[in-house]
């Protein structure tokens, strides 16, 4: 976190990169949308393009967006200090 307040241009694309999830991927009830599924192995190309879709509040995205959250909150914090 030190090197937030140094770097402005860091900050705001995170800031940007934030907002662009809780208006796109994340609903008012923390529901997380549009993350792919996790995926086993299949050599027909079919299987990739339309048979592995996304799944709502799939776990291999809501890690994801928790640290991503808490990220924003501690650059909220230092950037009030």
């Amino acid at each position: 976190m030190a090197g937030w307040k140094s770097r402005t241009y860091i900050w705001e694309a995170a800031v940007r990169g934030w907002e662009g999830l809780t208006e796109t991927c994340i609903d008012k009830h923390g529901n997380v949308y549009g993350v792919c599924r996790g995926s086993g192995y299949s050599f027909n190309k079919l299987y990739y393009k339309e048979e592995l879709d996304w799944q709502l509040n799939d776990t291999h995205g809501i890690g994801i967006v928790l640290l991503a959250g808490i990220e924003i909150v501690q650059l909220e914090s230092e950037l009030v200090e």
